[in-house]
């Protein structure tokens, strides 16, 4: 028998080994974003208007800030600043997992398999040690949608307008703040829930 909660960890402590070999500080601004963001996230603690990036969103160099707050000194906090897309990359895998598990869409042993394969995929290695939003905005959209799909299964219970319905909206501001697309994810959770209201 598995315990899945260890075999869970294992996965996640390798996942972190591997992201750790993968940081490199002297990679940023390969991606142009990289530094469009930590330029941002500088303006954001200096409380300085940003002329020059507005076509980015200012939640991912919000995330920013308190490590440029604890680091200030460039480039010796880059290492730092891309932590925050390795954090973000722990956390992603932990909702993929319970997401998968605790939504009913596959066993518990895929869902772990599931994970294992996700978490050392080369994508998301690569963005894991990037100052880039992929993780970050991959998390808050399945949070999104794994609340959305929480609050629907035990929409029944008398708790129904409590936290379940209050995280959904919450995080997919969070995902838009990051990404404008998520337009489209707060557009599809509305018909959703027409959908089920209708029917």
């Amino acid at each position: 028998m598995i315990n899945r909660n260890k075999f869970l960890l294992c996965i996640l402590c390798f996942a972190l080994f591997l992201y750790i070999l993968a940081l490199n500080p002297k990679i940023v601004g390969e991606l142009q974003d990289d530094g469009a963001y930590i330029w941002s996230a500088y303006c954001l603690t200096i409380a300085r208007r940003i002329w020059s990036h507005l076509h980015f969103r200012l939640g991912f160099p919000a995330l920013l800030v308190p490590i440029l707050k604890l680091f200030p000194k460039f480039p010796q906090n880059i290492i730092p600043l891309k932590a925050v897309s390795t954090g973000m990359t722990i956390l992603f895998l932990i909702v993929v997992y319970f997401f998968l598990k605790n939504c009913n869409y596959t066993s518990k042993n895929n869902a772990l398999l599931t994970t294992s394969l996700t978490a050392i995929n080369p994508g998301i290695l690569n963005f894991s040690v990037q100052v880039m939003t992929e993780m970050s905005y991959s998390l808050f959209v399945v949070l999104a949608f794994m609340f959305t799909e929480l609050e629907t299964t035990y929409s029944s219970t008398k708790n129904r307008f409590n936290i379940l319905l209050f995280l959904v909206p919450l995080f997919s501001v969070f995902s838009f703040l990051i990404r404008r697309i998520s337009m489209f994810l707060i557009l599809s959770i509305i018909i959703y829930y027409l959908i089920i209201i209708l029917l």
